[in-house]
């Protein structure tokens, strides 16, 4: 018989990266039935690389100020966006779902730690998001084909 204290070390990341891919999945099925196909892959191609960049804080505050900018087109993408992040930031500290104002009130609440954390996470979810965006969302006819 297995020893439970092995199953649960090897389960617990499974489980994790199972929660990880659900989102990013979840995410861009979303997406692509609203029609924000253009803009919300480009911006999800931008969001590991931004994560990285500038930081979490950073990231999310782009996103939270571009969201209702003057094209609503793109502003809808961005929108939605920073919607599905704010869901997996809830999701990951174990949060009530986020308001209209999303992450923002979260995470500058955040302690230094958790803030760490947490920028790991959201980068390694991420990344699947823009695996998941740019084979669901690309077309063939050209419609959200931008590097």
């Amino acid at each position: 018989m297995p020893n439970p204290k092995a199953v649960s070390k090897t389960t617990a990341p499974q489980e994790l990266q199972k929660r990880r891919v659900q989102w990013a999945w979840n995410a861009v099925d979303t997406a692509a039935s609203r029609g924000k196909k253009s803009d919300y892959l480009t911006e999800a191609r931008k969001l590991p690389a931004r994560l990285l960049a500038s930081g979490l804080g950073q990231s999310l505050a782009y996103l939270y100020s571009k969201r209702k900018e003057r094209n609503p087109a793109t502003a809808q993408g961005r929108d939605l966006l920073y919607r599905h992040v704010s869901e997996r930031v809830a999701e990951v500290l174990d949060k009530e779902p986020p308001g209209p104002e999303g992450a923002m009130p979260i995470v500058v609440e955040l302690s230094a730690a958790s803030y760490r954390r947490l920028s790991r996470e959201l980068l390694t979810s991420a990344e699947w998001l823009k695996r998941f965006a740019e084979g669901r969302l690309k077309d063939t006819d050209g419609e959200g084909e931008s590097s």
